[in-house]
């Protein structure tokens, strides 16, 4: 995104807006919700185009030829999945239920029930304000109650610490951010009714950081989402507040894309790797670096299953990894815990199933904690299975029958 606006900025208009319209079309072929950049990018610059056209200027063709391929690829090759959104919104929902203990299950393979608690049998976002309004407004409000805590805790460097939920550089940096960006806005809006200049640099500014806000809004300020354009109004919200009140002045009139690099070097650097406690670049070695000793990691997990052997009969695995056949052998069946639709002997029998992935979270889903056939299984009092620990997952264990 950076470097889009990096390219784009200081430019004449025709050429920022080509510069703009492409990079909307390679940024929603790196995340879906950008479709939703591209689309008000077209119709910005659809408008702009009749503007040209009712005011008799010169129409440049490399400038419409985009505006025509930019089209085409969101109508021919629009990658949007309309049921991520509706499961990311659904399991988020939940998620927020469950951090305020106003739902006791788990909220990523039961959302569907808090869903249909709430929202009754609406599916999508839509569906579901339209079903309970009250229900949809005490999310949003949730969202925007969580956001300055993961927003903080995104900022905060390694060297302070870690941050709790409510240390006061977390509350410092995170309403810093907050008030900045807020002030942003009110300049932009201030803009739309003065008719000042660079409106048309202002439109695309927020055109690009929409996606992101609604996400936050309406499904979870998630960090990875966050990351995405925190930085980014951080910078056009501190260049605001450097033209309305004179401050940061500096004699070098350095250019947009110097600024950015600046800039972009020092949130690199104050980037932390919090757990291995390294700034910059740096990628720390081997997992323990990254995620702490002795955390059972989704690598840990796939590094097992791959190397089981037994020699060459069919596996059939029931767990709630999530969904990991892409990464298994494909001799390898898998069976995740929701599948489950009768009484545990009966499921494993009918889907002959020979590998069973213990953990916590398997012990206390709604559909197996209840099912004495399954608690057999797992004091060993069942025939013929037998127990396998798993190397660096000290509180997960296989049980298999062969």
């Amino acid at each position: 995104m950076m470097l889009v606006f990096t390219f784009a900025l200081g430019r004449k208009k025709d050429q920022m807006l080509i510069i703009l319209l492409i990079g909307a079309v390679i940024l929603t072929f790196i995340r879906p919700e950008y479709s939703l950049t591209l689309l008000l990018s077209i119709i910005v610059v659809s408008f702009y185009v009749l503007y040209q056209y009712l005011t008799f200027q010169h129409f440049k063709y490399p400038f419409i030829i985009t505006l025509l391929i930019a089209s085409f690829l969101l109508i021919k090759y629009n990658p949007t999945d309309g049921h991520r959104s509706s499961i990311a919104f659904c399991q988020h929902y939940a998620y927020g239920l469950f951090q305020f203990d106003l739902w006791k299950e788990d909220p990523w393979s039961y959302c569907e029930l808090a869903m249909s608690k709430d929202f009754g049998s609406a599916k999508t976002i839509s569906e579901a304000l339209i079903a309970n309004p009250s229900k949809f407004l005490g999310h949003v409000l949730r969202n925007i109650f969580i956001l300055p805590k993961e927003l903080g805790s995104l900022l905060i460097p390694f060297f302070i610490g870690e941050p709790g939920n409510n240390t006061v550089p977390v509350q410092v940096a995170a309403y810093s951010v907050i008030l900045i960006v807020l002030f942003w806005f009110i300049g932009f809006f201030f803009s739309l009714y003065q008719g000042q200049r660079n409106l048309l640099q202002k439109c695309f500014v927020l055109i690009y950081a929409m996606p992101v806000l609604v996400s936050t809004i309406l499904i979870y300020p998630r960090p990875h989402y966050l990351l995405m354009v925190v930085p980014f109004l951080l910078i056009f919200g501190i260049q605001n507040l450097r033209e309305k009140f004179g401050l940061l002045r500096y004699k070098a009139k350095f250019s947009f894309p110097i600024k950015s690099i600046l800039v972009a070097s020092i949130l690199i650097y104050v980037t932390p790797w919090r757990l291995s406690g390294k700034s910059g670049l740096t990628i720390p070695e081997g997992q323990a670096g990254i995620h702490g000793k002795g955390l059972c990691t989704s690598v840990d997990n796939l590094n097992f299953l791959n190397h089981l052997n037994f020699e060459n009969k069919e596996m059939v695995l029931l767990s709630n990894l999530g969904f990991i056949s892409t990464f298994l052998p494909k001799e390898m069946r898998v069976y995740h815990h929701f599948d489950k639709n009768s009484n545990f002997d009966e499921f494993i029998l009918r889907n002959k199933i020979n590998l069973v992935w213990i953990n916590s979270a398997l012990l206390n889903d709604l559909n197996f904690r209840n099912d004495n056939e399954f608690k057999k299984l797992v004091i060993g009092k069942s025939k013929g299975w037998k127990r396998m620990n798993i190397p660096n997952c000290p509180n997960d264990f296989l049980l298999f029958n062969f």
